[in-house]
């Protein structure tokens, strides 16, 4: 299906393929071993349609955090995530991919510092800043992407929190706390808990913002999602 001529058969290939193997390891190591996803993912990461591009990243990412680059091909992961950052952060401005192409960077960047700040030094982090101070209630699926992002590229860098907190984007956040949308409230909360992992200052900064009092409150939340988000 991949090597088909036909550009929907190849996108809703990928789109199935992502969906696959998005957080079941097993499924991917399994795919991997009859065929060079990798190779496959990385040439459509340079495809020339912005939707392909996303869907093969999101490949990617899976197979990152599952550590099937280095395990079952001779690509670096290194190499592989120095195309597929800088793709994701270009597919921010992209009005086919602009909304979930944070989240998807804020999957890849989770669980790794090196990756984090590979993602700032590519300015992922200020262009999710910029999002966020964007009219977010007039899009409130890609807010939610944004903070999704931003939870993850702050949650081990002092450096990226400071950066928010500078920009004055905590009141923004803590407004999100108020959203009539349950999984926009929840992605304000763990925004909140990432940033709160902090050295002194920061969590001085946090404290001048009144954040505990909202993230209590929603303990009482109707949402199961919101409530363990608070809870951090």
């Amino acid at each position: 299906l991949f090597e088909t001529n036909h550009p929907r058969v190849q996108e809703r290939a990928l789109d199935c393929l992502a969906r696959l193997i998005r957080d079941n390891a097993e499924t991917a190591e399994a795919a991997c071993w009859n065929h060079d996803l990798v190779g496959m993912a990385v040439r459509f990461v340079r495809d020339h349609r912005p939707p392909v591009r996303l869907l093969a990243c999101n490949v990617l990412s899976s197979l990152m955090r599952a550590g099937l680059v280095d395990k079952m091909t001779a690509t670096n992961s290194a190499e592989v995530s120095a195309v597929v950052i800088p793709t994701l952060v270009k597919l921010f401005h992209e009005p086919q991919t602009r909304v979930e192409a944070p989240a998807v960077l804020g999957a890849l960047v989770a669980d790794s510092e090196r990756l984090q700040k590979a993602a700032c030094d590519a300015d992922a982090l200020n262009k999710i800043v910029a999002i966020l101070k964007d009219s977010p209630e007039k899009a409130p699926a890609l807010f939610e992407s944004a903070l999704r992002s931003m939870a993850a590229l702050t949650s081990s860098r002092d450096e990226s929190r400071k950066v928010v907190l500078d920009e004055k984007v905590l009141p923004i956040i803590l407004a999100a706390l108020q959203s009539d949308s349950s999984p926009l409230r929840a992605a304000a909360a763990i925004c909140l808990q990432s940033l709160s992992r902090s050295i002194k200052t920061l969590r001085s900064s946090l404290a001048d913002c009144s954040v505990v009092e909202p993230l209590l409150a929603l303990l009482d939340d109707e949402s199961d999602e919101v409530k363990c988000a608070a809870l951090g």
